[in-house]
Order: C-alpha cells, then sequence, then structure tokens
C-alpha cells in the first residue's frame, strides 16, 4: 500500500501517470518476469539457495533484493520509471536494456543522458 501511496506522489511530478506505472508494473506480473531465467542472470541469482551470489548491497535497490528477485524487479521498476531516481538507468544499464526491451518502456525514458561512464 505504502508503494502505491508513493507512486501516485511521484506520478503527479512526473510524465507518466499512476495508471501507466501500474500497467508497466501488471505487464510485468502477466510475464512472471521476476523468475525469467534472464532477470535471475542478471541478479547472479542461485536456484539451489534462492539467494544472489552477489554479497555487496550496492548491487541491489531493494533491501531485499538479494533474496526475493520479485522485490528487486518491483523496486528496479519503481527506479526506473520515475525520474528523480534516474540514477538506476546508470547503475544498472543491463536491467534497464532487458525490462525495456520486455515491456517497452515510453520513448522520454530510453537512454542513458546522464551517465558518463557509459558515454565512453
Amino acid at each position: 500500500m505504502l508503494k502505491k501511496i508513493i507512486f501516485f506522489f511521484f506520478c503527479i511530478i512526473t510524465k507518466l501517470n499512476a495508471i501507466d506505472i501500474d500497467l508497466y508494473f501488471q505487464k510485468a506480473i502477466k510475464l512472471n518476469l521476476a523468475e525469467h531465467p534472464t532477470w535471475l542472470k542478471l541478479l547472479h541469482y542461485n536456484q539451489e539457495s534462492r539467494r544472489s551470489e552477489i554479497l555487496d548491497k550496492d548491487f541491489f535497490i531493494s533491501e531485499e533484493g538479494s533474496i526475493n528477485p520479485n522485490k528487486e524487479l518491483e523496486s528496479t521498476l519503481l527506479s526506473f520509471l520515475l525520474p528523480a531516481e534516474n540514477d538506476a538507468r546508470c547503475r544498472f544499464p543491463a536491467r534497464f536494456l532487458w525490462l525495456d526491451k520486455q515491456l517497452s518502456f515510453p520513448e522520454e525514458l530510453k537512454g542513458f543522458p546522464n551517465c558518463e561512464k557509459l558515454k565512453n
């Protein structure tokens, strides 16, 4: 519920509205992206241990990201769709490109305009 309230608040000041953001979440659920082999590989998720092999907390957006690929997907989508957290696209370009391919993000979100490390 708190995430929905945050969505609505941020959506007021963004180009995407709450319905658009919810549609991306619903599409991700429908496509079962949290369990998709590519998503799990992007997270270095080990199916046997049910956790990521990455120990660095900075690798995850969600506090539960290392043990819950669904929570990491939700947090990642939120950070990509809300311009206030534009930095996530720079930190996780492979995630962004893969999710864009799956969900077709709006044109205004595509690319990496503020990512100095990716320009070289």
